[in-house]
């Protein structure tokens, strides 16, 4: 399971065809095909830097649930290096999707 997660993380992240959704939702349903218990969790996100400096970056956000542990790949190691570490965002308002 963990080389299959880091082998998500590598893929670039693109709004429309692989987001923080699509990554969590593969990711989930990995972990379930494997017999692990895993959920997506939907929530509200703040990124740690401000566009122009002064305006907060607040959007929905996804990312997966695997053992109980928060597995976050929404931003490729490339990417996070350029724009923030996926572990840095703030997450408000979580749901647990899916939860049996």
């Amino acid at each position: 399971m963990e080389q299959y997660i880091e082998q998500v993380h590598r893929e670039p992240f693109s709004l429309l065809h692989n987001n923080c959704y699509h990554k969590a939702l593969r990711i989930v349903r990995r972990a379930r095909s494997l017999g692990l218990p895993a959920n997506l969790v939907i929530c509200i996100s703040r990124a740690p830097k401000k566009l122009v400096g002064i305006i907060p970056i607040i959007s929905p956000h996804g990312y997966a649930l695997v053992n109980g542990v928060k597995v976050d790949v929404a931003l490729s190691p490339e990417q996070e290096e350029k724009y923030w570490k996926n572990s840095e965002r703030k997450i408000y308002l979580p749901v647990i999707w899916g939860k049996k």
